[in-house]
């Protein structure tokens, strides 16, 4: 038989099969009407288009799939087909034809008046590709799988059900373990490749189902279940296998690196940084490792980690992972050993996310505070020592003085910031003072909690005002209202604080524990935004971030002491002005970390210039 008479059986197949299930579209019609009465009912009428549109291709892809194949078997139709002269493809592929012509077709009568309309619009032409498709495709032939399987009543279905239940299990496990780690699985370019694999598998299967099976339903539900759970169980554990791996990331993976923060005395970083392909974009790990990677820990998630924080000696670190979920979980690292350890600890504190954490000197106590209270406990115990109520947004740092008490800010009343110390010897909480506030303040503590600075309304105007770290009373005012278009503050680790004001200009001073000012320096006359950091013992850096087509940064270096700007180095900015490192301070050595315009980690030497990179950028 000719190709071209076998191409004619198919669509005479495909146009027989569309005719008796024209009531479909007819339906269709019906529904596509529903929106443009919905008002008057008091529903919205694009929501309601596009939710009857999905339900409408949803019944079609099931009631098609369903039919086509199945029901013929079941009821001894399919044999008048195949004892006509053409071959087994022009009948599947004419009944597959006519089913994704239909629900399409229903979809499309229902969503298309609303989208001519203008209320919404239709996929992007390549969706059509990625994701409508192979969605449509595999619904069909999943629907006939069901339908084969059931109308077969063999043993064989109990065996579909056993594969469906353990592949199923495999692949929610796999993603929920990397959704952990900040791996989104219905990222579109995974789902398009999950769609069309699926698509190809069962319509391989029905394809086979009609070769091999011919007019048998029971020996064609055999082939269909043999076909299908051979291509997707090797896809199933593939995917497995490379979310496992996935995981199993070094520090030599690192492509780029965001954010950096080195322990107390140097000994380790904690960086958060994207992976190489293979691994997904969307993968941010942060991993803490000694400055020349052979030993490190895989800590979890950057954008859902609170933490990372060392104890005075860098013995123990803590971390809080799954901040963001109302289910936290408390890790600690024993970094004494030449193989540190982690181990999960109890975090006796209600349901709800982290949004601050501290672990106090001697690494024996922990600090957590949530969005409604704030928690004291002994690192290891299940019982809170201290608990406070307090009122915090997305982000509220917690600091632990030298004593062991833990000092937080808290905003119970409009503009009052009530100074809240936490003391494990007494085990209560006391408010010892109250700071004034302009409102959407936030504050930077200097080292042991001696003083706190608050930056006043940062979007409009800003202010900033030096406070006692106890009392709350008012130090200085050290930037007036509506000086500076906006405010970087960082404390030194000898108490002073460095005030970057930009705007039209940006302008470098520094403060004694007193308020009183110690340095004032122009570092550039034109507009621009701005970040500070101390690098190393009395030099700071002063981030310069350039906009433009060669978006990067530039770090002009500045010896307080001296009060000049030592140099201006080009395509770097300090590792600790992200947001992940908020109040990481400078390790006192030869040099400091910076992150270069290529994502790379590396330790800048002060006096020489000299950089090596530590990780990322290759």
């Amino acid at each position: 038989m000719s190709e071209r008479v076998a191409v004619r059986g198919l669509m005479a197949i495909a146009a027989r099969e569309a005719s008796e299930r024209a009531a479909l579209l007819g339906l269709a019609a019906v529904l596509a009407l529903v929106p443009f009465v919905a008002p008057r009912f008091g529903l919205d009428r694009p929501l309601l288009g596009v939710f009857l549109g999905a339900v409408m291709v949803f019944t079609a892809a099931l009631l098609t799939g369903s039919s086509v194949i199945a029901r013929d078997l079941a009821e001894g139709r399919l044999g008048f087909f195949l004892a006509r002269p053409l071959p087994w493809w022009s009948i599947w592929g004419g009944k597959l034809l006519a089913a994704l012509v239909l629900t399409f077709a229903a979809g499309l009568i229902v969503l298309g008046p609303s989208a001519l309309g203008g209320e919404w619009h239709l996929p992007a032409s390549s969706r059509w590709v990625t994701i409508v498709a192979p969605g449509l495709l595999a619904l069909i032939g999943i629907a006939n799988a069901l339908a084969v399987a059931y109308r077969a009543r063999s043993a064989w279905f109990a065996l579909d059900l056993a594969m469906a239940a353990a592949l199923g299990w495999a692949v929610v496990r796999t993603a929920r373990t990397l959704m952990d780690w900040g791996v989104f699985p219905f990222d579109p370019a995974v789902l398009s490749a999950a769609l069309w694999l699926l698509a190809a598998a069962v319509t391989v299967a029905g394809a086979a189902q009609v070769a091999e099976g011919r007019a048998d339903i029971r020996r064609g539900h055999r082939v269909l279940s043999i076909v299908l759970w051979s291509l997707l169980t090797p896809a199933v554990l593939v995917y497995a296998s490379w979310g496992i791996w996935v995981l199993r990331f070094a520090p030599a993976d690192f492509r780029t690196v965001i954010s950096a923060w080195p322990s107390p005395n140097g000994a380790w970083i904690a960086a958060a940084g994207r992976t190489r392909w293979p691994r997904p974009e969307t993968f941010m790990p942060t991993v803490l490792m000694d400055p020349a990677g052979q030993r490190f820990l895989r800590v979890g998630a950057a954008l859902s980690v609170r933490g990372l924080v060392f104890s005075e000696d860098a013995t123990r670190a803590v971390w809080v992972p799954n901040a963001w979920t109302d289910t936290p979980s408390l890790m600690t690292a024993d970094l004494r050993s030449n193989q540190p350890s982690v181990s999960r600890v109890p975090l006796p504190v209600p349901p709800g996310s982290v949004v601050g954490v501290a672990l106090s000197a001697d690494g024996a106590n922990v600090a957590v505070v949530q969005p409604s209270q704030a928690t004291l406990f002994k690192l290891g115990s299940s019982q809170a020592s201290v608990i406070a109520p307090v009122r915090a947004s997305w982000w509220r740092p917690i600091v632990f003085t030298s004593d062991g008490r833990a000092h937080v800010l808290s905003e119970l009343s409009p503009g009052v910031l009530d100074v809240l110390v936490l003391d494990p010897a007494t085990r209560k909480a006391t408010t010892t003072g109250h700071i004034p506030t302009r409102g959407y303040a936030s504050e930077r503590w200097a080292p042991g909690a001696a003083r706190v600075a608050v930056v006043h309304s940062q979007a409009r105007r800003p202010s900033l005002t030096l406070h006692d770290g106890s009392t709350g009373a008012l130090v200085a005012t050290l930037v007036p209202e509506g000086r500076a278009g906006g405010i970087a503050v960082a404390f030194m680790s000898d108490g002073r604080l460095a005030v970057a004001e930009y705007g039209r200009g940006v302008v470098l001073r520094v403060f004694s524990t007193e308020g009183a000012e110690a340095l004032s320096l122009e570092i550039t006359p034109t507009f621009g935004f701005a970040q500070v950091a101390e690098v190393a013992p009395g030099v700071l850096a002063v981030e310069l971030p350039i906009h433009g087509a060669a978006a990067g940064s530039d770090s002009v270096l500045v010896d307080v002491s001296a009060g000049r700007v030592i140099r201006r180095e080009h395509g770097v900015k300090p590792a600790a002005s992200s947001w992940f490192a908020r109040g990481a301070q400078a390790v006192p050595d030869a040099g400091s970390l910076f992150i270069d315009d290529r994502g790379a980690l590396v330790r800048l030497d002060v006096a020489t210039g000299e950089r090596r990179v530590i990780l990322g950028g290759r």
